[in-house]
């Protein structure tokens, strides 16, 4: 009896897995989908917690992304917060400030 000494290789046309592209900027939304997962809260109410973490470190946010100071020039204006990069997330969701 002969053996067969092929390795076990699968033989269907598996793809590779794609992968998701890294987010850049990230709304108050995201941000606070991110921090419900978290804490395991309703992202209604994660929500009111990323607004209310915004405009208490607004100074802060303003250097880790300049481009929310082109949108707000008060923490309380009223205009929309635009999206913001991944070091402002990072301050608010984790409450970590990365250089």
């Amino acid at each position: 009896m002969s053996e067969n000494n092929t390795p076990d290789t699968p033989t269907t046309d598996a793809k590779p897995k794609r992968t998701r592209p890294k987010k850049e900027t990230f709304t108050v939304g995201d941000m606070a989908k991110i921090r419900a997962q978290k804490r395991g809260i309703d992202p209604y109410r994660a929500a009111k917690e990323v607004r209310g973490r915004l405009r208490a470190n607004f100074a802060e946010v303003c250097k880790l992304d300049p481009s929310v100071s082109k949108v707000k020039s008060a923490a309380n204006d009223g205009n929309r917060w635009p999206a913001m990069n991944a070091k402002v997330r990072d301050l608010i969701v984790n409450g970590k400030k990365n250089n």
